[in-house]
């Protein structure tokens, strides 16, 4: 080693403790080890509802991967429903929850496409009569970039 301050080096008689810098490690080691915490997986939560089970004849290709819910302003105002190829009365809420009712399907998915012009309160009157029947899952859809069918 270079000596820049003129001062001759010393020779240390001192041996590297390593069983001292082993016991660290182990010890950093298991502090790591019981500190970690492991998150399970998503799941679904549960809401109170139970899900019917499908009748013998039906097979998952049977189901349709949705139930397509439309919704868009009317002139006057009101919101015209549509459910798949089925026009609904204009704010039809209770009209939606009973054709639900019927379609009876808890494992199918309902996505509620909604126009840009609704206000937030006739998109809740919606969900809500979507989440009144047996199906239970509800997504929302950007705005339809096609107008409702």
């Amino acid at each position: 080693m270079m000596d820049f301050l003129g001062e001759p080096e010393e020779e240390s008689d001192e041996l590297f403790q390593v069983a001292a810098m082993v016991d660290i490690v182990f010890i950093l080691l298991a502090f790591f080890v019981m500190s970690v915490q492991f998150h399970g997986g998503e799941r679904d939560l549960p809401l109170g509802y139970q899900d019917q089970t499908q009748s013998a004849g039906a097979s998952a290709e049977d189901l349709p991967a949705a139930v397509r819910v439309w919704l868009n302003a009317t002139d006057q105002g009101a919101v015209a429903i549509r459910v798949g190829d089925a026009a609904l009365p204009d704010d039809g809420f209770d009209d939606l929850t009973a054709l639900l009712t019927q379609i009876d399907l808890p494992r199918v998915p309902v996505v509620i496409g909604a126009g840009a012009d609704l206000s937030v309160q006739q998109v809740a009157n919606g969900m809500d009569a979507v989440l009144a029947s047996p199906m239970k899952r509800l997504s929302l859809s950007p705005s339809p970039r096609e107008p409702m069918p």
